[in-house]
C-alpha cells in the first residue's frame, strides 16, 4: 500500500507539472498525460515485482522496495498477538488478523463503496437519458441539411440547456429546442461530433470510475477535473482549426444560450461534456482560444523528460532485490 500511494502521488505531481509548465502545447497532449497519470492509480504497483519477474533490477543505493519488505516484516513479527485477546480456538482466521491487515481492509472497503457509487451513477445517467428520449424529437436531417456525413443521431429535447453527446457504443446528440433555430448549429453540431471523433465519452467512463473509485483522494479528485477540462479545451482547439470563425460563433453561442439558462440551465453530467460549461470556464476557454497551441521541440523534450522521470520513479520503487 506505501508503494501505491507513492508512487501514483509522484507520477500525479508530475503529469500536472507538466500540464503547468506546458500551457503552450498542444491541449491534447496535455490531456492525455494528466488522463494516464490518473489511470495509473488503478495499477498495483507493490505487486509489479511478482507480475513480471524478470524485471531489471534498478540499483541506486536504496531501494524503497525493500525498504517497505523490511518494515511489513518487522510490522507482522511484532503483531503477532491477536487484536481482540479472547478464546479463538473455534475461530482460527481471527489468529490471522494483525496491525497489518488494517490499511488492507480499510481501503478495500473504501474501493468498494466507490464501485458501489459508480453503479449508481451509472444508472442515474441511464434513467435521465431514457426521460429525455421519451419526449425528444429527432433531427438528424440537420446532417444532411449542412452537408455533413455522418450516422450519429440528433435528438432535440427541451429539458436541459445546451448540448451534449452521450453513449460510447452508439453515441446521441442532444440538443436543446432554441439552439436548433440558430446560425451556429453547425457549429454547434461539430463540436459534439468532434467529441464522438475523439471518443471523449470512454474517456470520461474511465475518468469517472476513477473518481468514484478514489472519492477520498483529493489527487485523484483533481486529476480527473483536469483531465475533464483539458479534454474540452483540446475539442475547441481542434474545431478551430478546422474552423477560423469557431471563436465567435463560439462566443455567440454562450450569448444566446444565456438566454435559455435563465429557465433550462445545462445540466452537469459526469459521462458527457455540455458544450456550455460554468460562465467562469466558457470566458476561460474563449482566451485561450485566441492563442496559438503548436507543437513545439521544447514541449516534445519536456514529455520525454516527465516520461523517464515517471520510468525512473517505478523503477526506484518497483525494483525488486538481486536474488542471492
Amino acid at each position: 500500500m506505501l508503494t501505491w500511494a507513492l508512487v501514483n502521488t509522484v507520477l500525479s505531481l508530475l503529469a500536472l507539472g507538466f500540464a503547468l509548465l506546458n500551457q503552450g502545447a498542444p491541449h491534447r497532449l496535455r490531456f492525455h498525460v494528466c488522463f494516464l497519470a490518473l489511470v495509473c492509480w488503478l495499477v498495483p504497483w507493490s505487486q509489479v515485482p511478482q507480475l513480471l519477474p524478470n524485471l531489471a533490477t534498478f540499483d541506486f543505493g536504496f531501494q524503497i522496495w525493500q525498504a517497505e519488505q523490511q518494515l511489513i516484516a518487522s510490522t507482522a513479527n511484532a503483531t503477532q498477538v491477536p487484536l481482540i485477546v479472547i478464546d479463538t480456538r473455534n475461530v482460527p482466521l481471527a489468529n490471522d488478523v494483525t496491525l497489518l491487515h488494517v490499511p488492507l481492509l480499510v481501503l478495500a472497503a473504501l474501493l468498494l463503496s466507490g464501485l458501489a457509487l459508480f453503479g449508481w451513477n451509472v444508472l442515474q445517467h441511464h434513467w435521465r437519458l431514457r426521460a429525455l428520449q421519451r419526449t425528444a424529437r429527432d433531427a438528424s436531417g440537420y446532417w444532411r441539411q449542412y452537408g455533413i456525413e455522418t450516422a450519429v443521431p440528433i435528438l432535440l429535447q427541451n429539458s436541459i440547456g445546451g448540448a451534449f453527446s452521450s453513449g460510447v457504443l452508439n453515441p446521441v446528440i442532444w440538443v436543446h429546442d432554441d439552439l436548433a433555430t440558430t446560425q451556429e448549429l453547425p457549429t454547434l453540431l461539430r463540436h459534439e461530433l468532434t467529441h464522438i471523433q475523439q471518443h471523449d465519452n470512454w474517456y470520461l467512463l474511465v475518468i469517472t470510475l476513477v473518481e468514484k473509485l478514489l472519492w477520498w483522494n483529493p489527487m485523484a479528485w483533481y486529476l480527473g477535473q483536469q483531465s475533464r477540462h483539458l479534454q474540452e479545451l483540446s475539442c475547441d482547439e481542434r474545431c478551430r482549426d478546422h474552423n477560423a470563425d469557431y471563436p465567435a460563433e463560439l462566443a455567440q453561442l454562450m450569448l444566446t444560450n444565456l438566454g435559455i439558462s435563465r429557465s433550462v440551465a445545462p445540466e452537469p453530467s459526469l459521462f458527457s461534456a455540455n458544450i456550455f460549461n460554468k460562465p467562469n470556464l466558457n470566458i476561460q476557454r474563449l482566451k485561450v482560444l485566441q492563442r496559438s497551441h503548436q507543437m513545439k521541440p521544447r514541449h516534445i523534450v519536456s514529455a520525454v523528460a516527465t516520461a523517464l522521470l515517471a520510468f525512473t520513479t517505478v523503477g526506484l520503487v518497483t525494483a525488486q532485490p538481486e536474488s542471492e
